[in-house]
């Protein structure tokens, strides 16, 4: 989560939020008491572009293992969504033809196994393991099994592969275009991507500062971003139609 917090000289006017420009799903992200501090639209039946999921990011993305080390390669599909045209896009404006630090943390072999054994299923975790055995909502495990792999890192698992998200996945999760080239370990990359705010919400604050710095701002303590802000929308139909997922 990330609280941002505007500021300035008496006298002048405090830059405004953006509102959101798509629908979410913020079930247990934000707790009750922390409603009223919510950046939102008073009507929550906004016509608001669709929510974009997992599967509009990643899609097109070649398919690698737990022990894949290459920091790069080329892609092998063509996008599939209107984001993923975008994330694709060069500093020139041309879909880009190598794909960087499409790589992940390597899982120990007990992790390993562990991630294998957990049922490919939407909601299924270390729960549904075997071995592993839930009572009054006291997980415990199973005497009667041998033995269970322990997790070691927080790491986020890929939904159908034996494998933690790669840094390109968790780059473009945070709106880093596929170009953008990572420095240093696997685990230092991950950190500078973790630890960024999202491309896309700091273009909007941007634009929201640069507003308040040329005196544009209006009294409204939010606004609402122009059509097509970000260029997400905004890519030419016939250059890649996104296509549906089943």
């Amino acid at each position: 989560m990330r609280v941002f917090l505007w500021g300035s000289l008496q006298g002048e006017k405090v830059s405004k939020f953006p509102l959101r420009a798509h629908k979410v799903d913020s079930r247990g992200v934000i707790s009750k008491e922390f409603d009223c501090n919510n950046v939102d639209y008073e009507n929550h039946d906004v016509n608001l572009k669709d929510a974009l999921f997992l599967e509009d990011a990643i899609s097109d993305l070649p398919k690698v293992e737990n022990t894949e080390v290459r920091e790069e390669m080329n892609y092998v599909d063509d996008p599939k969504t209107h984001f993923q045209q975008f994330i694709r896009l060069g500093r020139d404006g041309v879909l880009g033809q190598v794909l960087y630090d499409h790589c992940p943390l390597q899982l120990n072999e007990d992790d390993y196994q562990r991630v294998c054994h957990v049922p490919k299923r939407k909601g299924a975790y270390f729960r549904d393991l075997p071995g592993v055995r839930v009572v009054g909502n006291k997980v415990e495990l199973d005497p009667n099994v041998e033995r269970v792999a322990e997790p070691h890192n927080q790491a986020i698992c890929h939904p159908v592969q034996d494998r933690v998200l790669t840094i390109r996945v968790n780059a473009r999760l945070q709106g880093f275009p596929d170009y953008y080239k990572l420095c240093g370990s696997i685990k230092d990359k991950y950190k500078q991507v973790g630890n960024a705010v999202v491309v896309l919400v700091a273009k909007a604050l941007g634009y929201s500062l640069a507003l308040s710095f040329k005196g544009l701002s209006e009294e409204a303590a939010m606004f609402t971003l122009p059509e097509g802000y970000g260029a997400i929308q905004e890519l030419p139909a016939d250059q890649t139609s996104p296509a549906e997922f089943p």
